[in-house]
């Protein structure tokens, strides 16, 4: 199958989780989905957020919702984060007295990057292919029409590495998944780690929700998707795919 790939980096992220308290506002580790085609429809110059009728509409997710992508992390354990305190006294940011709220954040402070490969999908429409290009494209001449950033316009990113790749479809049940996964499509095969004579080192697994779609009203659909650098058992090969000697997960 035809795609591409390429990385996003950057050197400060903040991906918010949307159930969390009032108090602090907190991080996903990785970049989830909805974000990753939130940067694709700043690359194309596609509208965000935008109100018809008293509905809420995204153009970005409308047009590119049916497309899939890999996610490879560029680290394999959780990154450094600290707290943020900081006033927001935009006007409507805050009903408070004054009109300024304090916030708190948990901001990861350590660069951070991810390889996401992005296939053609058989199914898609003359619309999409011409947008898959078109993005191919603009990846490929490092050209983005707005500024892309990992969460907050504060933390602005950028992306390099453009790779034209052909996807082979995965046979084979077990092998290496270097791409985050959902965790109900695969079994970890954990090593035992104990050696009579042997200094065993130890891999990282890292298990968190993450959003992947919205739903009817705009929420996060959301599942538990893995990381991990044990091998693993797939349970149903359909959406798994081999690039070279590594395995990704295409959802």
């Amino acid at each position: 199958m035809k795609a591409f790939s390429f990385e996003i980096r950057g050197d400060m992220g903040f991906f918010k989780k949307n159930d969390g308290n009032d108090i602090v506002q907190t991080t996903y580790n990785f970049i989830h989905k909805p974000a990753v085609l939130g940067i694709f429809g700043a690359i194309l110059g596609f509208k965000g957020y935008y109100r018809v009728d008293r509905k809420d509409y995204m153009e970005y997710y409308e047009k590119l919702k049916r497309f899939k992508i890999a996610i490879i992390p560029g680290y394999n354990k959780p990154l450094k984060k600290t707290l943020v305190k900081y006033n927001n006294s935009s006007g409507l940011a805050s009903e408070e007295i004054g009109g300024v709220l304090q916030v708190e954040e948990q901001v990861i402070i350590e660069p951070l990057s991810f390889k996401i490969i992005v296939p053609l999908i058989d199914s898609f429409s003359n619309e999409e292919i011409k947008i898959f290009s078109n993005l191919e494209n603009m990846i490929k001449n490092n050209y983005s029409e707005f500024p892309i950033y990992f969460g907050k316009n504060e933390f602005l990113a950028y992306f390099q590495g453009y790779r034209s790749v052909v996807l082979e479809k995965v046979s084979d049940d077990m092998g290496y998944i270097s791409s985050l996964v959902r965790k109900s499509e695969v079994e970890i095969l954990y090593d035992s780690g104990f050696g009579l004579f042997e200094d065993t080192e130890e891999k990282t697994t890292i298990f968190e929700e993450l959003p992947y779609d919205f739903d009817e009203s705009g929420m996060y659909k959301k599942d538990i998707f893995v990381l991990t650098e044990n091998k693993v058992k797939i349970k149903n090969t359909s959406n798994f795919w081999r690039k070279n000697n590594e395995f990704v997960y295409i959802f």
